[in-house]
């Protein structure tokens, strides 16, 4: 994804960036969840044990998102001992499968579910899955689930994959309006058994529930830019159905210089979740030839005069899903 954004900047959370959250966590009276989570790995930050910490003080449950990879005995306990209330790991390659994650390691991923299951006192953390569904990794996607639940593994999401990359628009296993060619849940029959799982949207439809704004959610990126969800974190192109598209980054200021409660309250942002009562946005999706549309690569805003790329959102149709 990373090669998609415009202008990226490789980044972690800062230290300043964190006293500056805490400070607005103390001030979110209703905050009910925080997770960890984006386009890079969260255990990567060099803070993130100090992070992990004074977050877990401050009562507010939280979800740890990660590949898996760098968790060590030391993390386990860590995330044992806080707790942390949710992990979620990234499983999208299987032995002898196409690698989709460079880097990946199957039997790492199965030690630490198992692992992390034997040490923990309770209930936490509750150990989750994440899998990216794709064309290459159909054949596999039983093996991965059933591996997890064999490890100890407690809930499954299964998402389809955005397609920020241009070779990825050949790999997405959804479609607009029509039956797929793979269904996903046939291709998951016989490992599904008890475990609690989310399979994503295979048809987009008419329907539209964003999960972002309907659970009064905001995103802080690793620069501290104050965004409403992950869609809208940075500027980066997308490829749809052979078409590409651009989105642009919609934020309401940065850590540094705002409150999470100002923001939250500010004229711009109220605006915005009020656009998510009626979804009063086009349906971009049934554009397919970026000649149709003159406000695709532009910042005005699309045929409507929002401001924003919510009318082709996945994640409002269920397609995209996460923790």
């Amino acid at each position: 994804m990373r090669n998609s954004v415009i202008d990226f900047k490789p980044a972690h959370f800062c230290a300043a960036h964190m006293e500056h959250l805490l400070d607005a966590i103390d001030a979110l009276p209703t905050l009910e969840r925080i997770v960890l989570l984006g386009y890079g790995e969260a255990l990567c930050n060099p803070h993130i044990h100090d992070f992990l910490a004074r977050l877990a003080r401050t009562g507010i449950p939280l979800c740890l998102v990660t590949n898996g990879q760098l968790i060590t005995a030391g993390i386990m306990d860590l995330l044992v001992h806080l707790p942390v209330k949710e992990v979620f790991v990234s499983w999208d390659d299987y032995e002898g499968s196409e690698c989709i994650r460079v880097g990946s390691d199957t039997n790492k991923i199965k030690t630490v579910i198992a692992e992390l299951r034997r040490r923990r006192m309770g209930r936490y953390p509750l150990i989750g899955l994440e899998v990216v569904a794709l064309r290459r990794n159909r054949g596999v996607l039983q093996k991965i689930v059933a591996a997890s639940r064999s490890a100890g593994g407690e809930k499954i999401i299964v998402t389809n994959v955005f397609p920020y990359g241009e070779a990825m628009r050949d790999e997405i296993l959804f479609a607009y309006k029509k039956r797929p060619e793979f269904d996903i849940r046939k291709l998951l029959d016989g490992a599904l058994g008890s475990v609690d799982i989310t399979i994503a949207n295979q048809v987009i439809g008419d329907e539209r529930a964003c999960p972002f704004m309907e659970k009064g959610t905001l995103f802080v990126t690793a620069h501290g830019d104050i965004v409403p969800c992950l869609e809208l974190a940075h500027a980066h192109k997308a490829w749809y159905f052979d078409s590409e598209r651009t989105h642009f980054q919609f934020s309401f200021g940065n850590v540094a210089q705002v409150s999470l409660v100002s923001a939250w309250e500010s004229e711009k942002f109220t605006a915005f979740r009020e656009g998510f009562v009626y979804y009063d946005f086009p349906d971009c999706l049934q554009c397919r030839d970026s000649r149709m549309c003159l406000h695709r690569a532009t910042v005005d805003g699309d045929c409507f005069r929002n401001g924003t790329p919510c009318g082709e959102c996945l994640w409002a149709r269920g397609v995209i899903r996460c923790p």
